[in-house]
């Protein structure tokens, strides 16, 4: 009970007026026909603040090795980031992403277990008028693990409660979760047992990771492919604060918490599947209160991997509204697409 409520606590500012909508649609925003790098697009991010004059959503095309952005008209922004790939050569393998609002960085992570970032003050090669060419078009990889056989499935951010520092916390599919200065860059050591679940099988490794308040949630999935999963919340120090109902998920990645004007399922913890394109809900309680669903019936995304609520922003959408990257049945198309609430 006691970690009910230190997980309550941390979420308590998501509490509001109860809506009682039954019904959700998604609507996809672009697709890869219109865009053909949005490839199994597997994370979303976006700037923190609404305030932010350029504040689209950046998509990490996994296939393709880029991150390209949109907004939630559906522009199709010029500016397209390459995330480089361990060797230095051929085509990078984006998976996670997060923004640094602190040093205006965003941070990419790869499956061949790097850490890159990319700032929207350092110059181009070539400086130039437009979008795309007043900004760099690469990322700078700043943490390379790959020779020890890293494989990086998400990264997220959030100050550490104990000693005040900004830290990427990466989850590492061959390792654990990780976690660095988001200054330095500099490993920081956790705990002994940090970020590990006694009832979590040796054969599901970490996958997805988000913060949220103080509360860090990571996805686990079976290391062999297929099965099932499991989804934990944690404090930035690593301390497993609560266990999200087991039984319901299908290779887990995205994890987001609704806001007050979400509809029936206001206040809740979701959960994209990318097994099922299913999403779960569960109470932050950790029980399990079924899937989202459109007129009735489940609302399925196939390859469904980020999740993210809009900020306010004219060009990142309003805060109710959930947007979602997807990369289809067989991971070779893309979809960045919203969710609103009926």
């Amino acid at each position: 009970m006691r970690n009910v409520l230190m997980l309550g606590a941390a979420l308590m500012v998501v509490i509001g007026a109860d809506a009682q909508t039954p019904s959700y649609t998604a609507t996809a925003i672009v697709t890869s026909a219109q865009d053909p790098r949005l490839i199994n697009p597997w994370g979303l991010s976006r700037p923190f603040s609404a305030h932010l004059g350029e504040n689209e959503w950046w998509a990490n095309d996994q296939v393709t090795g880029l991150s390209t952005l949109y907004d939630v008209n559906g522009t199709i922004v010029d500016l397209a980031i390459t995330i480089p790939p361990a060797s230095g050569a051929g085509t990078g393998s984006p998976t996670g992403t997060t923004f640094d609002p602190t040093n205006n960085n965003f941070a990419f992570v790869t499956l061949d277990g790097t850490l890159s970032i990319w700032n929207s003050t350092a110059p181009p090669t070539k400086p130039g008028t437009s979008c795309a060419a007043c900004h760099t078009t690469a990322a700078t990889i700043m943490v390379n693990h790959s020779t020890s056989g890293a494989s990086y499935q998400g990264v997220t951010i959030n100050k550490n409660a104990t000693t005040g520092v900004l830290t990427y916390y990466v989850a590492n599919a061959n390792g654990g979760v990780e976690a660095y200065n988001a200054e330095t860059f500099a490993p920081i050591a956790l705990a002994a047992g940090a970020f590990t679940d006694s009832e979590i099988p040796a054969t599901y490794t970490p996958a997805g990771i988000q913060a949220y308040a103080t509360v860090i949630f990571v996805t686990y999935n079976a290391s062999a492919g297929g099965g099932t999963g499991y989804v934990d919340a944690y404090d930035t120090n690593g301390t497993l604060l609560l266990r999200l109902q087991q039984g319901f998920f299908d290779q887990p990645w995205g994890v987001v918490v609704t806001p007050a004007n979400f509809g029936t399922y206001s206040n809740m913890i979701l959960v994209g599947n990318t097994g099922n394109g299913a999403i779960g809900v569960y109470k932050f309680n950790g029980a399990f209160q079924g899937f989202l669903k459109t007129n009735g019936k489940y609302l399925i995304l196939p390859g469904l991997w980020g999740l993210e609520f809009g900020n306010g922003n004219a060009e990142s959408g309003p805060t109710n509204v959930l947007y979602f990257n997807a990369g289809g049945a067989n991971q070779n198309v893309g979809i960045f697409g919203a969710i609103t609430a009926n």
